[in-house]
């Protein structure tokens, strides 16, 4: 998906997806699980703020009209909590592949072109 808009926010729209999608398939599968996001110290601070948002606030579109429903997020056990990267391999392995998707992306786009 191409962002045609110039204030198009990446890492709050990405995390608000993301905490959706973790919430849901908990609920459907899991029932009671709950859940904590561990992340690099990098960007902390917004994504506290969107987390704190979603759970206060969380507008979801219908899929058959034009209206949204209210489902806050009930399942995510606190704020997002800061680790540094050098002392953890699971981040160190998702910035990897975060920068390996990131090169694969701009390589095809180029040759798209």
């Amino acid at each position: 998906m191409n962002i045609n808009r110039a204030l198009y926010h990446v890492l709050k729209n990405a995390l608000t997806y993301s905490i959706q999608r973790i919430e849901n398939d908990l609920d459907k599968s899991f029932g009671s699980e709950r859940f904590m996001i561990i992340s690099d110290e990098g960007r902390i601070s917004k994504m506290r703020d969107t987390a704190r948002m979603l759970q206060r606030i969380n507008y979801i579109p219908s899929q058959f009209n034009c209206t949204s429903y209210r489902k806050e997020i009930k399942t995510l056990i606190e704020d997002p909590l800061p680790k540094n990267s050098k002392e953890s391999y699971f981040i160190q392995l998702a910035d990897l592949m975060a920068f390996v998707v990131s090169l694969y992306e701009s390589v095809t786009s180029v040759r798209i072109r």
